[in-house]
């Protein structure tokens, strides 16, 4: 009797062990897939938003150049000429309205949407400005009014974006944080690379004894536009709080250095090397220091390697 009443107990015991584990397995998923199903939602409300800052940075673009060509016509501007720019002014406001309606309810505080903001103020001045020029002869218009126009509305497309930027949704799970350190770490060799064929261009014009030729400007150019391209995503991306220390502190020494002092030099360099090519120091010279600012850019590497081994090991703990 004893001995059945155990085995009933332990039968017992079991299937409530078994019941409590399957309730709990049941909890745990029904939390993982809120959790998946709300960041789902967060995810496509970011990317409206997105594609809203998108659309109106493309209508001011396309504004920027209707507007300049008919500032440097030499005759007055037609209703018929109007009428597109209106149309696009339109477009563009409507959606970065629209934009920043969704944006005050989930990223109030954020500083760049308040330079984005300012930019449109600034911008809607200028367009007054601009819309009292285009009437009127080409001779007799305000002078500057056109590259004041295109300063503006660069200003305001470039805020859209790094609002754009600065917005985004961020995925608050590990795996979607390691994979964020990583487009950083690709975007800093990015970075690192092109500042690096830099170096050796610069060096062999000056070992030479050459000026920059306009070709060689021209290439230069480009490959500084892809340094300053990938480092505005880097500097937008890490600017964020949940950023660890170790990371921001290496993205401020690049500030300071690579972008700080070494960029002082490098216009003396330019400067130089398009005129009489009377470098401000030699080729060694500007190899080491280059190397220097440019090791600042890879020990932000470093330091993105180390946060991503230690929330990997945060995760796996």
């Amino acid at each position: 009797m004893l001995s059945r009443l155990s085995l009933r107990t332990v039968l017992f015991a079991a299937v409530a062990a078994l019941a409590v584990l399957l309730i709990g397995l049941t909890i745990q998923h029904s939390v993982v897939a809120f959790r998946q199903k709300t960041t789902v939602q967060a995810i496509q409300e970011g990317n409206a938003t997105g594609d809203l800052l998108l659309t109106a940075a493309g209508g001011w673009a396309a504004e920027r150049g209707r507007t300049t060509a008919l500032l440097n016509a030499p005759a007055a501007a037609s209703a018929g000429d109007l009428a597109p720019i209106g149309q696009l002014r339109q477009q563009a406001d409507t959606a970065f309205g629209k934009a920043l309606e969704r944006l005050r309810l989930t990223s109030a505080g954020l500083p760049e949407l308040d330079r984005a903001e300012a930019a449109l103020r600034e911008m809607e001045q200028v367009r007054r400005q601009v819309d009292g020029e285009l009437p009127k002869p080409g001779d007799q218009r305000l002078g500057q009014m056109a590259s004041r126009n295109i300063a503006a509305l660069t200003t305001l497309v470039e805020a859209s974006q790094q609002l754009r930027l600065a917005a985004e949704m961020r995925v608050d799970n590990a795996e979607a944080r390691i994979a964020e350190y990583q487009r950083l770490k690709h975007l800093a060799w990015v970075t690192s690379e092109y500042a690096g064929r830099e170096r050796a261009a610069i060096a062999a014009v000056m070992s030479a004894r050459q000026g920059i030729s306009p070709e060689r400007l021209d290439q230069l150019s480009r490959q500084r536009g892809t340094v300053e391209l990938a480092w505005s995503i880097i500097d937008a991306q890490t600017a964020r709080g949940d950023v660890p220390a170790s990371v921001k502190a290496a993205v401020e020494r690049i500030k300071a250095g690579y972008f700080g002092e070494f960029q002082a030099l490098r216009e003396r360099v330019y400067k130089a090397g398009t005129t009489d090519a009377a470098y401000p120091v030699d080729a060694n010279q500007w190899v080491s220091v280059a190397t220097k600012a440019i090791d600042e850019i890879l020990g932000l590497n470093q330091a993105i390697g180390t946060a991503t081994a230690t929330l990997a090991g945060e995760t796996a703990s």
